[in-house]
């Protein structure tokens, strides 16, 4: 990295050796979305596997509502087009 030396000048090197571990797992994670997400809900599959809906992955998607990135995106940007989502309720006349 282009940085490495500025941020071990301020910080010292065992602060960007940590700082280099932190980024590390957060670019692995991050690369593998998919992956990640299948090892965490299996894990939950599998702790939570005497409740009916846990016994398995299409169960337990067919019970729980799995909230998409696009489905977010519409609520973000409304919110952020219109920041008092009540305003259209409580008009006085």
């Amino acid at each position: 990295m282009a940085n490495d030396s500025v941020l071990s000048s301020r910080l010292g090197p065992s602060a960007c050796k940590k700082n280099a571990k932190i980024l590390q797992f957060i670019e692995k994670i991050t690369r593998m979305v998919d992956a990640v997400q299948q090892s965490i809900l299996d894990e939950i599959l599998t702790r939570n596997s005497q409740i009916e809906y846990f016994n398995d992955r299409l169960t337990f998607r067919s019970n729980i509502l799995i909230v998409t990135y696009e489905y977010l995106q519409v609520k973000i940007q409304h919110t952020k087009y219109n920041p008092d989502p009540f305003s259209n309720h409580f008009q006085t006349n």
